[in-house]
Order: C-alpha cells, then sequence, then structure tokens
C-alpha cells in the first residue's frame, strides 16, 4: 500500500506540467502582436492600416513558426497560429506565381541601369556616393535627388544626357525629385508631376530599337491621405503606359511591395512585369536582404529584364537596384 504522501504526489499536477502550461501560455500572450498584424494584413484592399501590414506578414509568419512548434500540442491555439503562418504567407506566394518579364534574348539590343534613392537628407553629393561613383551603366536614374546632386553630376562624361525634374520643396524647404542620366541621346521627353510628384517620360534608342523610360516615385503612405494620393499616381502611372507597343520600363521606389493589393492592381492595369525570381528587398536598407522590395524595375511592351540585383547605398535608408534592359 502507497504511502500517503506518494498518493499526494500522484494526484497533484506536477510541476513540470504547469510550467510548461505557464510557458505555453507566455508564448501565445508574446504572439498575439504577430497575430494581430497579419489579421489586419487581411483588410489590405481596402483599409489604410491593413496595406502598410500587407508588406510584413511573411516576417510575422516566419516569426511564428517557433510559436506553432511550441504549440503543436495544443489544438486550438496552435491551430490558430498554424492558420495565421498560412494567411502570413500566401501574399508572397500570390506573388511568386505573377507573370513575370522574360529575360533578354540574343537578338535583343541591351541596356545596363542602375538606379538608387539616394535619400534627400543625404549628407552626401551624388558624385561622392561610392554607388554613383563607380557606376558604368548606360542609365542612372535617382530620386530623391536635389539641385546640389544635379551640380555635381553636371557635365559628367559617362552620362552626358540628363534629365532633372522637381516636386514643391518641402515643409524643411529641402527641394527633391527624380533624375535621368544617360550615355546615349534622350528624346520624346516629358516632365510632368503626378500627384505633385515629378514623372520624367523619355526615349532613347540603340541600334534602330526604341526604348520608353518612365521614372517615377509615388507618395509613401504613412497616412492615409498619402496612401490615397499614391494609388492615384500608380493609377497615372498604369495608364500612360497601358497597351504600350513599345517596349517601355518603368523604374524608381514605387512605394508598395508585391505583397500589396496596390502593386498587382498597378501591374494589371498598366500591363507591367517584374523581373523574374525573387525580387531584392530594398528598404530599409539596414534590414538587408530581409527588408521589402519597394523599389523596382517593371517591363512592358516587350521590354525585358535579366542580371536585378541590389547594392547598398551610402546614407540612404534605401538599398539601389542594377539591371539589363532587353527590347
Amino acid at each position: 500500500m502507497a504511502a500517503p504522501d506518494e498518493v499526494a504526489d500522484v494526484t497533484a499536477p506536477p510541476g513540470g506540467f504547469r510550467t510548461a502550461r505557464r510557458l505555453r501560455m507566455m508564448v501565445l500572450v508574446a504572439a498575439a502582436p504577430l497575430l494581430a498584424w497579419i489579421a489586419v494584413s487581411l483588410t489590405a484592399s481596402w483599409f489604410w492600416a491593413g496595406e502598410l501590414a500587407s508588406h510584413w506578414t511573411l516576417h510575422a509568419a516566419v516569426l511564428l513558426v517557433p510559436v506553432a512548434i511550441l504549440l503543436r500540442r495544443d489544438r486550438l491555439p496552435g491551430g490558430v497560429v498554424m492558420l495565421a503562418i498560412v494567411l502570413g504567407a500566401l501574399p508572397q506566394f500570390r506573388a511568386a506565381w505573377q507573370a513575370r518579364a522574360p529575360l533578354p534574348g540574343a537578338e535583343s539590343r541591351t541596356l545596363t541601369v542602375t538606379h538608387a534613392n539616394i535619400y534627400y537628407r543625404n549628407r552626401t553629393v551624388a558624385t561622392q556616393l561610392p554607388a554613383v561613383a563607380r557606376c558604368t551603366d548606360d542609365l542612372l536614374v535617382l530620386v530623391e535627388s536635389g539641385p546640389e546632386d544635379e551640380a555635381s553630376l553636371r557635365g559628367d562624361p559617362r552620362w552626358p544626357h540628363q534629365q532633372w525634374s522637381y516636386g514643391k520643396p518641402l515643409d524643411d524647404g529641402t527641394i527633391s525629385g527624380v533624375a535621368l542620366c544617360s550615355r546615349l541621346p534622350l528624346a520624346g521627353v516629358e516632365l510632368r508631376r503626378d500627384e505633385d510628384l515629378p514623372v520624367i517620360d523619355a526615349r532613347v534608342a540603340q541600334g534602330g530599337r526604341v526604348l520608353r523610360i518612365v521614372v517615377v516615385h509615388p507618395k509613401s503612405p504613412q497616412l492615409p491621405s498619402r496612401q490615397r494620393m499614391r494609388d492615384r499616381g500608380l493609377a497615372s502611372i498604369a495608364r500612360s503606359v497601358a497597351g504600350s507597343l513599345a517596349p517601355v520600363i518603368v523604374i524608381g521606389d514605387i512605394n508598395c511591395s508585391p505583397a500589396s493589393p496596390a502593386w498587382h492592381r498597378l501591374c494589371a492595369e498598366g500591363s507591367l512585369r517584374p523581373a523574374a525570381g525573387p525580387l531584392p528587398a530594398t528598404w530599409p536598407s539596414w534590414f538587408g536582404p530581409a527588408g521589402i522590395a519597394i523599389d523596382h524595375v517593371l517591363a512592358g511592351g516587350g521590354a525585358a529584364i535579366g542580371d536585378l540585383r541590389a547594392f547598398p547605398v551610402q546614407g540612404s535608408d534605401h538599398r539601389g537596384i542594377s539591371a539589363r534592359i532587353g527590347f
């Protein structure tokens, strides 16, 4: 017959079990913000906060994987976490199956292009940035560039043909704009504003073929009003290039990632396609490859994209991108 103290040990909940249960509850509570983030992202097509959340759902899903492992024996909470992981990964799966631009073929004329958001508060002017100083590409596209950057690049023999365009001065008086610098002559240049932000629309010829280049920088969507301005800007860009019979590329800091509904609207309405393969993360720069892709080269009208890669830009919160364009 067991001693009384032995019976008590059998009937009382083991201390290790209680500790494990408390640990699982703490893990679930800690995971609540990630679960809420993914839940909010489901409203991305109609709610401003949902659209912002949609860019980061894959990150939330990855962070939830250890939580799912810890809660694998708890059917209800474990199932909820697993569902959240699936929902968080779905936008990336959708983007992965999106139609992509072809690679440049053997018969294509090709141009190389470098794009960089150099950051309007960057203390280093464009020519002194290592990414620009070392650049030998046919085209250089700059975003958030200012008059000091223009002065430093004017007369640069690498790109004798240049177009610079600026938006309205910011509240602190800073002037920021976009630039297209080319080794080859630019023709049919149109400078316009979409939602008060500058757009450069130009053409370059090589070997009897013409490539249209549209440099853009829509509003960043930190506030609902700015998101609406960005979406109107993206719609204007899409209208301007939709159905283009000539090869065209849209390049710039587009301020939306492939996880966003706004991205898919732009591509669908503008008949635009991103480069094949994973799109390199460009923002924020300190996240490196773990960031999100918001700087893009998109192709339409039969244009092709190859050799897309990202690189650091000194003093900027964005990484730059370079690519080879076929047309």
